[in-house]
């Protein structure tokens, strides 16, 4: 197969895509602060910066400065593990656990509408095209 042609058109529609409304609200949703929140809720509050900072794919200095701010808003702390004094643990204060909820249906609607958009075939195709782009690691 020759991949050129197929390459220069899917980075076409890549640039058409990024113009798409639904596209752009979740990108903000898994990107930044949002998706840090999303990280320690999945993590039901235990996870260290480095863990945070490994999974986003970030640096650990970008994941301090989200942490700093998230923790500024009230929706997280940090807290020294009880099991290892060394270990910097990030929680989710009762404000946070509401505001990642929120973000996660917010998310859920979003992807509704675009997976509804393409229909079953196509939406369980890009679920799992998209699964195993992420599998790269």
């Amino acid at each position: 197969m020759e991949y050129k042609e197929l390459a220069e058109e899917l980075l076409g529609n890549m640039i058409l895509a990024n113009k798409s409304k639904l596209l752009l609200k979740l990108s903000k949703i898994t990107h930044g602060e949002m998706f840090a929140l999303q990280i320690i809720d999945i993590h039901n509050s235990n996870i260290t910066p480095g863990d945070i900072s490994r999974i986003a794919g970030t640096t650990p200095a970008r994941i301090a400065a989200e942490l700093k701010s998230l923790e500024n808003k009230g929706l997280i702390t940090r807290e020294i593990d009880s099991n290892n004094r060394r270990k910097i643990m990030v929680k989710l204060t009762p404000k946070g656990k509401m505001s990642a909820d929120e973000i996660r249906h917010e998310a859920t609607q979003i992807a509704v509408e675009m997976l509804s958009r393409l229909g079953e075939c196509d939406a369980r195709e890009y679920v799992r095209i998209i699964g195993k782009l992420g599998g790269e690691g």
